[in-house]
């Protein structure tokens, strides 16, 4: 069977570590997802200069619901000091990463039971 969810990452988030984390969670969620097809991914380091300016994950649905982009963002800090916060670690991000997969999965869940009331 044709695997639903795919990932892209950059930086850190490209350490075995961190992909041994995600494969293993991205498989917990492959038979979640009624109506969409295809759950895309996307993991991006983040540098920001204070956690206001953070970036914010987001979840786009197509309008058939058959595609679901997640852009997650593993954010990192300025500090007054002029150093970077460390990375967040891979639980963090596994953690991070099956919140949004959870949302998702309602909203693929809702948008299904909508079209086939």
């Amino acid at each position: 069977m044709k695997k639903k969810i795919s990932c892209t990452t950059e930086s850190f988030l490209n350490n075995a570590e961190y992909r041994s984390f995600l494969l293993g969670l991205f498989e917990q969620y492959e038979d979640k997802f009624l109506l969409a097809n295809k759950v895309q991914i996307e993991m991006k380091r983040q540098q920001s200069l204070g956690i206001d300016q953070a970036k914010q994950n987001k979840i786009d649905v197509s309008d058939d619901g058959k595609a679901i982009s997640i852009t997650y963002y593993a954010n990192v800090f300025w500090k007054e000091d002029k150093t970077l916060t460390k990375e967040p670690s891979p639980q963090d991000v596994s953690s991070g990463v099956s919140h949004l997969l959870d949302k998702a999965v309602k909203l693929d869940n809702d948008k299904y039971k909508e079209l086939n009331p």
